[in-house]
């Protein structure tokens, strides 16, 4: 007996797997370009890729205690996959170099640290980590 099957369940199976590519790849690419985006110092163009439009990085590049803005694409978790998004670790840094006592210093100091979450649709604001365990 030959096994049967419809041409609409064949459309139905590969819908399926077009969305399933799509809820892992997407929120991938948009986080990879954020992160892209920050490394190069285009803040203008990763703004744009938050939801509503938050000019959170602009505003940061201009403080007068930020040299650069650090960012990580974090590893992808279980409930990463779940929710469709990925998370990116990004902090504004001051940079400190010169030399004191004959001896050259070079060092970053990270102020806060952020979460951003990115999905399909864009970024979230930062959110801040809360370190003070």
């Amino acid at each position: 007996m030959r096994p049967r099957f419809s041409l609409r369940s064949l459309l139905i199976l590969l819908t399926f797997a077009a969305l399933a590519c799509a809820w892992l790849v997407i929120p991938s690419r948009n986080a990879e370009q954020l992160v892209n985006a920050i490394d190069e110092g285009d803040y203008s163009a990763a703004d744009d890729l938050f939801r509503g439009r938050h000019k959170v990085l602009q505003t940061w590049s201009t403080q007068p205690y930020v040299d650069t803005i650090s960012s990580e694409l974090l590893d992808q978790t279980l409930s990463d996959v779940a929710f469709g998004r990925r998370r990116i670790w990004m902090a504004p840094a001051q940079v400190h170099q010169g030399e004191e006592n004959g001896v050259e210093f070079h060092g970053t100091t990270f102020k806060t640290q952020y979460i951003v979450h990115v999905n399909a649709f864009g970024a979230t604001v930062p959110q801040a980590i809360d370190d003070t365990d």
